[in-house]
């Protein structure tokens, strides 16, 4: 069956196909106002040299190049189970990332948050700043480097706005509405060849009906 003839079949069995149609479509509205967004929230913050690194009366901007290998080891210490695990045990719909920022060659750190919540989004987000501050402090106080040496962290960004994202209840959407067609094309399908079936079967028995018939006549007229 070609995509014409499907159309046919589809007009010819309207009353299964506005019913499929009117279902698909409340299916794709359902699924898609039954399926919560996603909240998104990111932070990026960027490591700084400690006072006793720099020059007296220094820029510390100027003397960040060499902090990526501490910015590397800030990310595998913020973003280990220790850190992470309590926040994902508390929201286990969230989902949590912490990397270098892959744009720059400077340290900059990226905190990148999604949920199902706009404010448990937001909450995650500041805890992981302030725990990613307190890593990098643990970090430094297990070396025994002193408070004016330390690296510190300087806030570049934290959003105070999530960034809703549909893509999930799209999906599901548009998985229940195809579903819905699917199932509206089979149903016309299989109802328009009981029919076709049901209309061949009578055509056999009037054409074999009107034989008889024929036959009969024929006998009595010998007769």
């Amino acid at each position: 069956m070609n995509v014409s003839d499907s159309i046919r079949m589809l007009l010819r069995r309207w009353y299964i196909t506005l019913p499929g149609l009117i279902l698909a479509g409340a299916l794709a509205f359902g699924a898609f106002t039954r399926t919560p967004p996603a909240y998104e929230r990111s932070a990026s913050v960027l490591l700084l040299p400690g006072a006793l690194s720099l020059p007296e009366g220094g820029n510390p901007y100027l003397y960040i190049s060499g902090l990526s290998q501490a910015a590397d080891v800030l990310v595998r210490s913020a973003g280990s189970e220790e850190v992470v695990g309590p926040i994902r045990e508390k929201h286990p719909d969230a989902k949590v990332t912490i990397a270098r920022d892959a744009s720059t060659v400077t340290p900059v750190v990226v905190i990148d948050v999604e949920s199902p919540s706009d404010a448990a989004t937001a909450t995650i987000l500041k805890q992981l700043v302030t725990d990613t501050g307190k890593s990098l402090a643990q970090l430094q106080e297990r070396e025994g480097i002193t408070d004016k040496n330390r690296i510190t962290l300087e806030p570049l960004t934290v959003d105070d706005k999530s960034t809703i994202k549909l893509k999930q209840p799209m999906l599901f959407a548009a998985g229940a509405g195809v579903g819905g067609l699917v199932v509206t094309l089979i149903a016309a399908a299989v109802g328009d060849s009981l029919l076709a079936a049901r209309k061949v079967r009578k055509r056999v028995r009037v054409e074999a009906g009107a034989r008889v018939s024929a036959g009969s006549a024929a006998s009595e007229a010998h007769a």
